[in-house]
């Protein structure tokens, strides 16, 4: 059984958003942004990581730059035999796909399909990879794959290509690895699991903050323990005619949907729908807000909610895994 969801005040709220936005910052430079004493946030931010609340302090990834910015949506329809010890084999599906190691979340969810996966890839040849290896599982009986356009994952994305690709080395993905793992970690503590100097760590950190690769330290916020336990994908269909008579933009109203902090990402894709959503909110009344909000914005054709039973999301990406280091 879950913990009591944690009561949080706007107070609160306003801290937690300043050290999502950068966890580097001191106790007291925290205090002059939220006009709240700085033995007052300290005491705070030690009674929420005691309680979970925050799960850790991490970074988030310019992806693209590391040239793993391709994003896609897997659907995956089940064909169970009637039989004892289905819900066990369920669990089992769901274990096999989070394995892959392109694959960030996977969802089992209520209404046309049974699974959504989300990936980021390399190129299509490494997507063709992963299908390949979803079909040979056992009662996945059917695929379909939404290829991400624009990605507008909060910190987490660039508008556009960059040109200029970051040269990284091993060394680079294994400090990443450490700091997604614990963004508070020192010099010397990076140095240790790494393998190299504590000059060398210094030298290359410095380089993957100024070439931006390291987008922002920020935190993990475990949603449940901030009464926010229903997740849902919900897929949007543009009218396109309206968008052009009215000179609307598709990546616009993901960016603008984004704003609400109970989205945790939005992606525009090819396919039978144009957008899909991941929110996080209180109670299924919320989640009716929340899409029929989305239905009145101008150039929205309709939506389709899939609320999800239950998601694994994959917070710490094994790098040697995902970059095939050996």
């Amino acid at each position: 059984m879950n913990a009591k969801p944690i009561k949080l005040s706007e107070k609160d709220v306003r801290i937690l958003n300043v050290i999502k936005q950068n966890s580097k910052l001191s106790y007291r430079e925290i205090s002059k942004l939220t006009n709240v004493g700085a033995t007052t946030i300290h005491k705070k931010v030690q009674k929420w990581v005691k309680k979970g609340l925050i799960k850790r302090f991490t970074i988030d990834i310019n992806w693209e730059l590391l040239r793993r910015s391709n994003v896609a949506y897997m659907s995956l329809l089940m064909d169970f035999p009637n039989e004892k010890g289905t819900i066990d084999t369920y669990a089992g599906i769901l274990d096999k796909i989070f394995e892959i190691p392109q694959v960030e979340s996977v969802a089992s969810v209520t209404g046309r399909t049974d699974i959504i996966v989300r990936v980021r890839t390399r190129n299509s040849d490494e997507l063709n990879s992963i299908l390949n290896r979803l079909w040979v599982i056992e009662y996945i009986s059917r695929t379909e794959t939404y290829v991400g356009l624009y990605d507008g994952k909060i910190g987490n994305a660039l508008k556009g290509k960059s040109k200029e690709k970051f040269q990284f080395k091993r060394v680079h993905l294994k400090i990443l690895q450490v700091l997604l793992e614990n963004a508070k970690a020192s010099l010397r503590e990076i140095a240790d699991k790494v393998g190299v100097s504590h000059a060398l760590v210094h030298s290359y950190l410095k380089e993957l903050v100024s070439k931006r690769v390291i987008e922002r330290f920020t935190l993990s916020l475990d949603n449940e323990k901030m009464n926010l336990p229903i997740k849902a994908f919900v897929l949007i269909t543009f009218d396109f005619p309206l968008l052009k008579k009215i000179k609307g933009d598709q990546e616009e109203i993901i960016d603008e949907i984004l704003k609400n902090p109970k989205v945790l990402y939005g992606s525009t894709v090819t396919g039978r729908i144009d957008a899909i959503l991941l929110v996080n909110v209180e109670d299924m009344h919320k989640l009716e807000d929340f899409f029929l909000g989305i239905r009145r914005i101008k150039g929205v054709k309709r939506t389709e909610t899939l609320v999800a039973s239950q998601l694994l999301h994959k917070e710490v990406v094994d790098m040697d895994k995902l970059f095939d280091l050996k």
